[in-house]
């Protein structure tokens, strides 16, 4: 019968799976409080400041807001995390009903330039520091 050598393939699969100790992840630090370097207002890259329908993105305590368009305005709430208070790179993670522990975004800020990378997407966004 075919289940017979199914099943033991199945077995000998599973076998060569488990991992004898777990693997150890990244170990994440969540407060609320928006490192220093993120903190304050960011425009799309090639977008203005001033411009009322520029892309932004401002971060806060708590969370971040983005502005699409004039009239369309949004807010995540989450936590920010980082590996030392002088690392460039900051990772936060939204609010969900069920948390989790792995991050939703690396934010890498350098001087007047941001970089948002999406975990989900995998997609990058760039933004400058406005004054």
């Amino acid at each position: 019968m075919v289940r017979a050598p199914l099943i033991a393939l199945l077995a000998t699969i599973a076998s060569v799976l488990v991992v004898s100790e777990p693997v150890q992840a990244q170990q994440y630090t969540w407060v609320n409080d928006v490192p220093g370097s993120l903190k304050g207002t960011w425009v799309v890259q090639g977008q203005q400041c001033s411009d009322p329908d520029s892309q932004l993105a401002i971060f806060s305590d708590g969370g971040y807001r983005w502005r699409k368009s004039r009239t369309e305005w949004g807010f995540a709430r989450g936590k920010y995390s980082s590996i030392s208070p002088q690392s460039a790179t900051v990772y936060f993670r939204l609010q969900r009903l069920v948390e989790q522990e792995e991050p939703d975004f690396s934010i890498t800020a350098g001087g007047n330039e941001l970089k948002k990378y999406s975990f989900g997407s995998g997609s990058m966004q760039r933004y400058d520091k406005c004054p």
